[in-house]
């Protein structure tokens, strides 16, 4: 699934971006990318592993995007107390009983999508084209455990959506500082792909400037 000819279809996250652009603030009103990005990002994600997306840039109040924030922010505040060996107050405000509550949120929204991809013949699922494939197609053609599979769309869920979102939005907090390499970068898009149409994987292997000012950023 992860290999150049199924990433290199870019579509999906074209649409998701012209959406986010549409977004943006154009009088003098601020825009909170950082927000945009992470919903950008799991509207993506989602339509790639699912072949559905949940359309939380449009719908910020979706119910799913709203549990998955309040989940991963537990998880992250759990995690660093037990690395400091020292428990958060703040844990106190969010019991294991509202993270198992969470889940099950969670949980109704993937398990409709499990079980309608296992409900498929499997001649019908080794038939279907390369576009038409999503993540979750390929995990029924390895097993028909509906745990196995909920477990490792999840997980993918979650890393393709929160640092591809964290990635771009310390981009362009640095790229505010610098406005000579902003212009830079923007003169090579430009150049390379002009105002008018998406990039292709061939754009993109050809930007050398975007690429080192995101392993910067990166490093950063």
């Amino acid at each position: 699934m992860f290999v150049k000819d199924r990433i290199s279809d870019l579509n999906i996250f074209e649409r998701k971006v012209q959406i986010m652009m549409s977004m943006y603030s154009l009088s003098d009103e601020q825009t909170d990318i950082m927000d945009l990005f992470y919903r950008m990002t799991l509207d993506a994600i989602t339509e790639f592993l699912l072949g559905k997306g949940i359309n939380s840039l449009e719908n910020p109040q979706t119910e799913f995007a709203v549990t998955m924030l309040t989940v991963i922010g537990w998880a992250i505040l759990k995690h660093h107390s037990s690395v400091a060996n020292d428990p958060s107050p703040a844990q106190r405000l969010y019991s294991r009983g509202n993270y198992y509550e969470d889940f099950k949120v969670i949980n109704g929204f993937m398990w409709p999508f499990v079980h309608s991809t296992l409900n498929l013949p499997e001649q019908d699922l080794e038939k279907r084209s390369e576009k038409s494939f999503t993540f979750l197609h390929t995990l029924a053609n390895y097993t028909r455990n509906p745990k196995t599979i909920r477990d490792q769309v999840v997980s993918v869920l979650l890393a393709g959506r929160d640092t591809t979102a964290a990635t771009l939005s310390w981009a362009f907090y640095e790229l505010s500082h610098y406005p000579e390499i902003y212009a830079r970068l923007r003169a090579e898009i430009l150049d390379k792909v002009s105002p008018m149409r998406a990039p292709t994987y061939e754009d993109l292997k050809h930007m050398p400037y975007l690429r080192h000012t995101i392993y910067e950023t990166l490093r950063l």
